[in-house]
């Protein structure tokens, strides 16, 4: 027994020792990328075995895209913090919908999950149109009918997704305009900054128009007050991402 622990201990003395004696050796790249690629599996490995023991929230939750997953899970923690990740994807279509027809921007709506709205409002590849208004162009429930027109704490709301319908209709417009040239490869810094001031000034326009229009139909108003300018977060970087969304949209489909 004495035997064993004497060896046992010579062995972390000489460890010890050479370990002081040799200065410490940089990790080469090859085993810094393998230990990475060990740390992640592992992490990966704990997730997996996370998911077995997690409940679904609906029968079907795992059936739907991931960012309308994330979206409900967001409603029921109030934490947006996966949504945000999730946006920072360059190649997601946040107009994607649930299994009813809901987009993440519509349930939000539906839960009067208010921060999640602006969230996705700021966001440039969020398109709203008349079909999102009008109840006709579907069997289920638009996003504005969610919204109490009696409760004046979410008048600003009703503005905002006014502001964001008329400013996304302007730019289809003039990025249908833009196509031939997009395709053609002709597009030019000086071409972008046109539009985008074309866009603004036709939105503001727009908004006297509308302003106008409010005097004439006092005391039964057909749309919010300044529903038509622009929103705050639409400045030129918003708006040239927003146009280059679409063109690349417009490239790879033919209903837009």
């Amino acid at each position: 027994m004495f035997t064993k622990i004497s060896i046992a201990l010579l062995t972390i003395f000489s460890t010890f020792s050479l370990n002081c004696m040799e200065p410490e050796q940089p990790i080469p790249k090859a085993s810094k990328k393998k230990l990475i690629k060990q740390k992640s599996q592992a992490i990966l490995r704990k997730l997996s075995n996370e998911k077995i023991n997690e409940e679904p929230t609906s029968g079907n939750i795992f059936l739907e895209h991931p960012f309308i997953i994330a979206a409900y899970k967001a409603i029921e923690s109030n934490d947006y913090t996966a949504m945000q990740c999730y946006l920072r994807n360059s190649q997601l279509d946040p107009n994607v919908t649930d299994q009813q027809g809901s987009s993440a921007l519509q349930i939000f709506f539906k839960e009067k999950a208010y921060v999640g709205i602006d969230l996705l409002l700021t966001d440039h590849r969020i398109h709203l149109n008349c079909e999102d208004l009008r109840k006709e162009y579907s069997d289920h429930k638009r996003i504005l009918e969610y919204i109490d027109k009696g409760d004046e704490k979410i008048a600003a709301l009703r503005n905002k997704i006014f502001a964001r319908c008329n400013l996304d209709a302007v730019m289809y417009e003039q990025c249908k305009k833009l196509q031939y040239c997009y395709l053609n490869g002709s597009m030019t810094n000086e071409i972008i900054t046109g539009v985008i001031e074309i866009i603004k000034n036709i939105t503001e326009r727009d908004a006297i128009k509308q302003n106008e229009q409010q005097k004439e139909n006092e005391g039964n108003p057909a749309l919010p007050e300044l529903a038509g300018s622009l929103p705050d977060y639409a400045t030129n970087e918003f708006i040239e991402q927003k146009i280059w969304f679409i063109l690349s949209s417009m490239q790879h489909t033919n209903n837009i």
